[in-house]
């Protein structure tokens, strides 16, 4: 049985925390089982997981907008309905095969990430001194309050690597040790990254430092995509409101826990795919 305790621990976070709040998600500790065949090979069992989350519904109340009656109509993730689609399972009812692809950890698995101004509404509530309440417009994201998420499209997962266009469990020895290296290269440099003192100095610092891992792990660079269209829509109201440097870092630090993430789980996913051939080469060789 899979465990994604920490996965699962992210996507239930309360969605509308403050923008400050940065979600630190521990490492994945999936396992993925296998049985023995006839001549004594492991072979991965196959995989059928009901979602606990969502009950196997596929959709669950909408956690973009629950607990906040003031953006339920606007919410992007349920469109005013209430319910959204299982950030979990991503609407099929059972978890995702880890070997094949996981909950994207980009968007939580919502299909949308937030504002890095507003959080999520599109607007901000400021009340006068009579008690009267104004809703402004989000001048970073013109008040949509979330985008498409990048790196898993709007579809709510995101496959793991593909090695010669096939997932870990089904690529070559070789391959797999080969994009091991690559993967854990890509670890080490987004684990060791931290923001400068400017955000423009910050961003030209994560360019470059994701540039050589886009190809091999295409996620890194949408994952770098959209965070340049976040920290865009935070410079277009600048200076204008307080805090300004410390929400571009907070975004930063977000991203690069939300790819950290992602690499652990490839990682994992690999070197379980190492240990199963391993084993079988040591049982053909025994014989």
């Amino acid at each position: 049985m899979i465990r994604l305790i920490s996965l699962l621990a992210l996507l239930l976070l309360a969605p509308l925390a403050s923008a400050q709040t940065r979600e630190r998600i521990p490492p994945p500790e999936f396992v993925r089982e296998t049985i023995e065949d006839e001549e004594g090979l492991k072979q991965w069992k196959e995989y059928q997981v009901k979602c606990e989350p969502c009950q196997g519904m596929g959709s669950h109340v909408c956690l973009g907008c629950k607990g906040n009656e003031e953006i339920m109509a606007k919410c992007t993730e349920c469109k005013g309905k209430r319910r959204a689609t299982c950030r979990t399972c991503a609407g099929e009812k059972v978890l995702p095969d880890p070997l094949v692809e996981m909950a994207c950890p980009f968007c939580r698995g919502s299909g949308w990430f937030n504002c890095g101004q507003c959080n999520g509404p599109g607007v901000f509530f400021a009340t006068d001194q009579n008690g009267n309440r104004t809703e402004i417009k989000c001048g970073a994201c013109d008040k949509k309050g979330r985008y498409a998420c990048m790196p898993c499209k709007g579809k709510h997962s995101l496959p793991t690597v593909r090695i010669k266009k096939k997932n870990p469990g089904e690529a070559k020895q070789k391959d797999l040790l080969k994009m091991r290296e690559d993967v854990a290269e890509a670890l080490e440099a987004f684990t060791d990254f931290e923001p400068l003192e400017r955000v423009g100095k910050s961003l030209k610092a994560w360019e470059a430092m994701a540039k050589p891992y886009g190809k091999k792990l295409p996620s890194t660079k949408q994952a770098t995509k959209m965070l340049e269209v976040v920290l865009k829509g935070i410079r277009k109201v600048d200076a204008g409101y307080e805090g300004f440097e410390a929400r571009n870092t907070h975004q930063i630090l977000l991203m690069k826990d939300r790819t950290v993430y992602m690499l652990q789980f490839n990682l994992r996913a690999i070197d379980q795919s190492i240990a199963r051939n391993e084993y079988n080469a040591s049982v053909s060789d025994g014989r």
